[in-house]
């Protein structure tokens, strides 16, 4: 995902997502579709912040706002036949990204030991809604794409990196970015 790099770099992303059909359940995002123009003009204003000597946290407030407003388009589960365990997935995977925007807009706006209970509480969300997934998923359960919210979740939660990715080992597969998440945390 281009967003999430973005995010990590604090650049701006080439395009601005549409939704030309926000009632679909998208392969990657999930139900995360309507929050990707979200993820955008947040890119561009942590771009912003990074780049200006002055950071004006308005437009970082409006963006908060949408995020703790946006709930999922859950009407698309109407038009496809989904099961109930791929549905959790869908609500756990958009709770998951939902709390990781939330924490990354907080960290933007108070840095590393300044309002670090707030902080922990979205790190907190974020674990406990993957372990709801471990719990009720079984050992063929995928969470998509849940990298980036486990790694903002580790700079709050003194966690060691393996100690984490082997409460996972019930899943089938090691994530792809595991192994430079353990190098980037030593």
């Amino acid at each position: 995902w281009e967003l999430i790099e973005c995010l990590i770099k604090r650049d701006t992303p080439i395009i601005r997502p549409r939704i030309p059909r926000p009632h679909v359940v998208d392969r990657l995002v999930g139900f995360c579709v309507s929050l990707m123009p979200i993820f955008y003009d947040l890119c561009e204003v942590s771009h912003d912040m990074k780049v200006q000597a002055h950071s004006d946290t308005h437009k970082l407030d409006i963006i908060e706002q949408q995020v703790l407003s946006w709930t999922p388009d859950e009407a698309s589960l109407h038009t496809t036949k989904f099961a109930d365990s791929e549905i959790r997935l869908l609500r756990a995977q958009a709770t998951i990204y939902r709390s990781a925007i939330l924490l990354f807009i907080h960290r933007l706006k108070y840095p590393l030991g300044c309002q670090d209970g707030i902080a922990v509480s979205y790190a907190n969300d974020i674990m406990e809604e993957k372990d709801k997934i471990l719990l009720h998923g079984g050992p063929d359960t995928k969470l998509q794409f849940g990298c980036f919210p486990l790694f903002l979740a580790l700079f709050e939660i003194p966690l060691r990196p393996e100690t984490l990715w082997n409460s996972l080992t019930r899943l089938s597969y090691r994530p792809a970015c595991a192994e430079q998440f353990f190098a980037f945390h030593k």
